[in-house]
């Protein structure tokens, strides 16, 4: 997947993070590895662990 600007958000809620990467696939895989290891920020842990892993949605997208 391209470059590219992508909001997650998590379910039932009107929680979202707004974040960019060079490669947006593998930032979203990165999320989750993260979210299930425990050791995301602690505002997105604490969401995570709320409501649930959140779906991504991309807003701008971008070759390299």
């Amino acid at each position: 997947m391209d470059s590219g600007i992508y909001l997650l958000k998590f379910p039932n809620t009107d929680k979202v993070y707004i974040g960019k990467s060079k490669n947006v696939l593998i930032r979203y895989k990165q999320h989750k590895a993260s979210f299930n290891a425990n050791k995301a920020s602690s505002k997105l842990q604490c969401a995570y662990n709320t409501y649930g892993v959140p779906s991504i949605h991309i807003l701008e997208s971008a070759e390299e």
